[in-house]
């Protein structure tokens, strides 16, 4: 047995130990298990060649990366936590079998996100590995009002409203069922002869989250102006959800004089999705993507609103 002093550090070395000098200030005593390093302020296991990092048996099974903080692979290449995220620096061939990154309740590696989109009634399974899912869900629009010439008189009717809209994250790790999706139609379009429009249907994940639809706009008739035909109004909320706007109320139909006046634009979301009014004689434009119909503009004829867009139900996969 010898007995080494490096700096004023006594170290005993026996059977198939033997000492390295590692750079500044560190020493490395290496066996076959993969030894030890030394430096001034720490004793850390040395590691081997490979590291999978995340297998469980390894003793340092998650890793975590502070702000500003970095993991060196060798050969110039880094993963570096930013404000941004994290940052692969080099050329690396990287694989991941479990979390990387931990933060407020949701994980995640490098894997891309999977998207899934609804547009009719269907069910929802979660892909392998999925470990948190967004979930954004709109009901339909309202339809846009319609509008009646009547004694050489123009009408135009008020557009439909968006359907309600939300967001939901979900930890969807331990899920092993199905969940049912339902799609709200959008409403009917006012009649011709100045009829109102129709609402719109909830949009329902399961029972985690629901929305529901738009309201119709007010038709035009008669031969008073100035005149007004109400947009679609709704106050309601999505029921569940993280994030839950208001939808947003449609045109109004506006008559000026016997001859000139225009009619409402359907209520728009986030995903734009509202009809445009009409200042001279035409149907109503259909609303999509849960926006509300436009009205309808008469300035020779009777013409009907345009229907509600349908609503949809969008996933993020996150993995």
């Amino acid at each position: 047995m010898a007995i080494i002093k490096v700096a004023n550090t006594h170290f005993n070395v026996s059977g198939n130990t033997r000492l390295d000098y590692l750079g500044s200030n560190s020493i490395a005593f290496v066996a076959n298990s993969g030894g030890i390093i030394v430096s001034q302020n720490a004793i850390t296991a040395r590691q081997t060649s490979s590291i999978n990092l995340g297998n469980t048996s390894f003793a340092y099974s998650n890793v975590y990366l502070g702000s500003q903080k970095k993991i060196s692979l060798g050969n110039n290449t880094t993963i570096t936590h930013n404000t941004s995220g994290l940052v692969i620096n080099g050329a690396p061939t990287i694989s991941f079998s479990k979390q990387l990154v931990s933060g407020n309740g949701y994980t995640t590696n490098f894997r891309t996100p999977t998207v899934q989109y609804f547009s009719s009634n269907g069910t929802y399974s979660v892909p392998t590995g999925c470990k948190t899912i967004k979930a954004t869900i709109i009901g339909g629009g309202g339809g846009g009002g319609g509008a009646a010439y009547t004694s050489s008189t123009c009408s135009a009717g008020g557009g439909g409203s968006s359907g309600t809209f939300g967001f939901k994250w979900l930890d969807v790790s331990s899920w092993s069922n199905t969940t049912t999706v339902t799609i709200g139609n959008g409403g009917t379009a006012g009649a011709a002869a100045g009829g109102d429009g129709g609402s719109g249907g909830t949009t329902s994940f399961g029972t985690h989250m629901s929305c529901p639809g738009g309201a119709g706009g007010e038709g035009m008739s008669g031969t008073n102006y100035p005149e007004y035909a109400y947009g679609g109004r709704t106050f309601n909320y999505a029921t569940g959800a993280d994030i839950d706007p208001w939808a947003m109320e449609g045109g109004y139909g506006y008559r000026v004089t016997s001859a000139i006046g225009v009619s409402g634009w359907g209520g728009p979301n986030i995903f734009g999705g509202r009809a445009p009014g009409q200042a001279s004689g035409g149907s109503g434009a259909q609303g999509y993507f849960g926006g509300g119909g436009g009205g309808g503009f008469a300035s020779s004829t009777n013409t009907q609103g345009g229907a509600g867009g349908p609503g949809f139900v969008f996933i993020e996969e996150y993995y």
